[in-house]
């Protein structure tokens, strides 16, 4: 077989190397974009269980100060 002959088929399989790069390359940057929507999300969600614990927090730190007040003998009896 000579080098003339075997350029086509050369040419023919990077071609297709290269469809293949391509779908590659597509399938890759999907993937990114999705697992920067999910970072974001969790991110979201990270924030919003911060804020949540903070609040139970608050209201727990509350609720016990209020019982502890209501359990004081009173001074003015």
């Amino acid at each position: 077989m000579s080098c003339i002959a075997a350029l086509p088929s050369a040419q023919a399989e990077y071609a297709a190397i290269n469809a293949m790069l391509d779908q590659i390359n597509s399938c890759l940057d999907h993937l990114e974009e999705k697992n920067d929507h999910l970072h974001a999300r969790l991110k979201e969600l990270l924030e919003s269980n911060r804020q949540a614990r903070m609040e139970f927090q608050q209201h727990l730190s509350e609720g016990e100060a209020q019982e502890a007040e209501a359990q004081r003998p009173g001074l003015d009896s």
